[in-house]
């Protein structure tokens, strides 16, 4: 019975984790995203989605540069960021799938965005925002691997 209250504890850390990470991703949407802009993170992220709804002007986009598909990655992984803690509270069976899409997903603006980090032109806005996708991952590895083991022990 030790156990079970153990890892009961654990999920509760974790899914208060997951609330403060929720709260971090919430607030890059309201930092500065670029040092050349007045550009805040929601602006970045509508500016990104409005591309994409000009579907002919972003699919010849994408042909001449192939790396701009990538960039239709952002809605999904903001989305699943979005939804994480609910996810990792109501259906933590499947956190592991969540984390392994959050590191993938949080992969494309490290890569893409690459040359302007090494410039030094981002600003914190994005960097919350980078950091709140790799930490929500880790937390849902993490209640996927609480969750196993609550689910080992329920078994006679």
């Amino acid at each position: 019975m030790d156990h079970v209250s153990a890892t009961n504890t654990n999920r509760r850390f974790i899914l208060f984790g997951a609330l403060l990470v929720w709260l971090l991703f919430v607030a890059s949407f309201f930092m500065p995203v670029m040092k050349d802009g007045d550009m805040v993170g929601w602006q970045a992220f509508w500016f990104y989605v409005a591309e994409m709804w000009n579907i002919p002007g972003y699919w010849r986009q994408v042909a001449g540069l192939p790396m701009a598909a990538f960039v239709s990655t952002f809605p999904a992984t903001n989305g699943a960021v979005f939804i994480a803690p609910l996810i990792l509270w109501r259906w933590p069976r499947w956190a592991g799938w969540l984390g392994f899409a959050l590191i993938l997903g949080g992969s494309v603006p490290v890569f893409g965005f690459y040359e302007l980090i090494v410039k030094n032109e981002l600003r914190v806005g994005f960097y919350a925002w980078v950091i709140s996708i790799f930490l929500m991952a880790i937390l849902s590895l993490c209640a996927r691997r609480a969750y196993g083991r609550e689910a080992r022990e329920l078994v006679p």
